[in-house]
């Protein structure tokens, strides 16, 4: 993944804009405080040849979800809106939303969140066939660290363009 990305390996990056990579059930995974995972030209490099998948969720959770396979995107949502997804195969999308239980119901009760996240986690699984674990989620779990801030540069100044 560091390679795909154009990325020098860093031990010591930490803080924004780092990225940790490991191993994962099926395939690699990689961990970020930050959205880069749904940025264009990173979707874009490391889907070139297989399948990737991203799931973002900020501190507002606002969420974001991105498969893309050999450098196009397949199907894009915002998992907590499932139902309004963007995808090259509609109906696949459709009926794994329905598998998975993510075309729901909203609570009118502001504090219930449905569990939107674990639906995107697992559709992302179901997509690329890796698994993200809790362990994958422990501090100092994932063997490679390195920083990804070059992309979120941008020559106008402006945000970098998502997924």
């Amino acid at each position: 993944m560091l390679r795909r990305l154009g990325l020098t390996e860093d031990p010591g990056q930490e803080g924004f804009a780092t990225v940790e990579v490991g191993r994962a059930p099926g395939g690699s995974i990689m961990v970020e405080e930050g959205n880069a995972g749904i940025l264009r030209d990173v979707v874009h490099a490391l889907s070139q040849g297989t399948s990737i998948a991203s799931v973002e969720r900020n501190v507002n959770y606002h969420s974001h979800f991105v498969h893309a396979v050999d450098g196009h995107i397949v199907a894009r949502l915002v998992p907590m809106f499932a139902h309004w997804g963007d995808s090259t195969d509609p109906e696949r999308l459709k009926q794994d939303l329905e598998e998975l239980g993510m075309l729901w119901d909203f609570d009118p009760d502001p504090e219930v969140f449905p569990p939107y996240i674990e639906g995107a986690l697992a559709l992302a699984e179901r997509r690329t066939g890796v698994r993200l674990e809790s362990r994958h989620l422990q501090p100092g779990a994932l063997s490679h660290r390195a920083s990804i801030a070059r992309y979120y540069e941008s020559p106008e100044g402006a945000f970098p363009e998502p997924a």
